[in-house]
């Protein structure tokens, strides 16, 4: 009995104590850390490619294999972000925001709708879409008018022309600055008494608003500017 004893009591000593120096192993030989597999990739695409460098032609397939990996992946991610991405009321405005409709009718009544881009002249839309205004001669604002009291001379020397005489009508036409005593003298030194109306303005003093969408432009029939 006292030998089944020693060798029960040797028996459940022994195992802590191997427990134990089992321990103290695992601690000095660590398990090697993970690799993370964007490393453990591009080493193997390195060495892959090193390998392959001596034959130009199998180095220019893995590149470009590459390359298109890379792009799938970043479409796929930019995609994600843009579905995921809550909508917007407040998006950028494109060009197309800043486009609007003309219509021109010209001196033989035929009308013909033409975009303008807010922010230029009436004339410059005109000329981009080939309606024929006449030469233009603009030396820059002689006067910007602040207030129904109040026009600031900005002394430059203002339409030195009234070849683009237009008449306009319809939407936004009160947007429009207001005529200045320059234009208003060109208008009536290159234009008849009965060929000038209320509306009737120079189209290089026009600057085209987003209330200006749907204007009707009336072209007289133009001068003969061939002539001194």
């Amino acid at each position: 009995n006292k030998r089944k004893y020693c060798q029960i009591r040797t028996t459940r000593n022994t195992k802590p104590n191997q427990t134990r120096g089992d321990d103290r192993q695992e601690q000095q030989h660590p398990s090697p850390p993970s690799v993370p597999r964007r490393i453990f990739l591009s080493v193997y695409l390195s060495t892959l490619l090193s390998i392959c460098s001596s034959d130009s032609r199998i180095t220019m397939v893995f590149q470009l294999a590459i390359q298109r990996a890379v792009s799938k992946s970043v479409q796929r991610t930019a995609l994600r972000a843009f579905s995921a991405a809550p909508a917007s009321d407040d998006a950028a405005p494109s060009v197309f925001d800043k486009l609007i409709s003309l219509t021109i009718v010209d001196p033989s009544g035929a009308r013909r709708k033409i975009p303008g881009l807010v922010g230029t002249s009436l004339y410059e839309a005109c000329e981009t879409n080939e309606v024929e205004l006449g030469p233009a001669g603009t030396c820059g604002v002689s006067e910007v008018v602040r207030s129904d009291e109040w026009t600031e001379p900005v002394f430059g020397d203002g339409p030195t022309s009234g070849f683009d005489h237009v008449v306009l009508s319809g939407a936004g036409v009160d947007t429009a600055a207001p005529m200045t005593r320059s234009e208003e003298r060109m208008i009536e030194h290159y234009w008849d008494f009965d060929e000038i109306f209320p509306e009737s303005r120079l189209a290089t003093e026009i600057k085209l608003t987003g209330a200006m969408d749907g204007m009707i432009v009336y072209v007289p029939p133009r001068i003969d500017d061939t002539n001194p």
